[in-house]
């Protein structure tokens, strides 16, 4: 997996900013799925945990400093 750049992690700062999230989306979704079910955790049920990642992640990035 590539590193996320400082300036998409800044960006994604601001949960308005559409683009940034698509971008890293497109970028960790696939790699959360993969992960979730190589702990055997059934497709749907990590399709939801990906989203409480994300969810997570609207709360706690706007107070992220690099």
């Amino acid at each position: 997996m590539n590193t996320t750049s400082p300036s998409l992690l800044m960006r994604v700062r601001d949960p308005a900013d559409r683009a940034a999230w698509v971008e890293l989306d497109r970028r960790y979704r696939e790699w959360l799925i993969r992960y979730f079910r190589g702990r055997n955790v059934a497709f749907g049920d990590a399709e939801d945990l990906v989203q409480r990642v994300f969810a997570n992640l609207v709360k706690s990035l706007p107070k992220f400093m690099y």
